[in-house]
């Protein structure tokens, strides 16, 4: 085979893989990209197979976490929420602190755009685990609640907002020098309780 063929077969085949990231940008355009085009394999190749995605849910007043092997976009948690993503024009850069916030009164956002916070600035996670844990809403195991912990304290809470006001809320964990997603929030802009 001339190189010229290998150089072509070796694009294509970069063209048709999502390979785990070390880079934290590349990885959250790589879940917006999945989540707007519903797709099941890019989003699910930024998923440990081992571990699973978090899908933090809300019932009446009560937030849960629900683990998942993978995201099916013909499946999603809860079943009646479907997924939905970010609509382009969406501004490119990633800015670091102040997260949008969401307001119920207005059914707004307060801010466009995509920013992250690391999540050990954020207490929402940990919150809501320690909450089933007091409530005996769940049974979490101490190497499983040890887990939560490192996700806490090796993440980063990603908010991207367009501008008709849809968001798309998760959390990338840096483990051994990639990005994986850990965590789906659909509690952040969910004003039913």
């Amino acid at each position: 085979m001339s190189r010229l063929g290998i150089l072509f077969l070796l694009l294509n085949i970069h063209c048709f893989t999502f390979a785990q990231t070390n880079d934290f940008s590349a990885a959250v355009w790589q879940v917006i990209d999945g989540f707007n085009q519903q797709d099941n394999r890019k989003i699910n190749s930024l998923i440990d197979e081992r571990k699973g995605v978090i899908v933090l849910t809300r019932l009446g007043v009560i937030e849960r976490l629900e683990l998942s092997q993978k995201i099916d976009f013909k499946k999603p948690i809860p079943e009646y929420l479907p997924y939905s993503g970010v609509s382009p024009p969406i501004p490119k850069e990633i800015k670091a602190g102040n997260l949008p916030q969401y307001n119920c009164d207005n059914d707004s956002w307060s801010k466009v755009g995509i920013y992250f916070i690391e999540s050990n600035q954020d207490a929402l996670f940990m919150r809501i685990v320690d909450f089933l844990i007091q409530f005996n809403e769940a049974k979490i195991e101490q190497v499983q609640y040890q887990y939560y912990r490192f996700i806490n304290e090796n993440s980063r809470r990603v908010v991207a907002v367009d501008s008709e006001g849809n968001a798309l809320v998760f959390y990338l964990t840096k483990i051994k020098d990639n990005w994986y997603l850990t965590i789906i929030d659909r509690v952040s802009d969910d004003c039913s309780a």
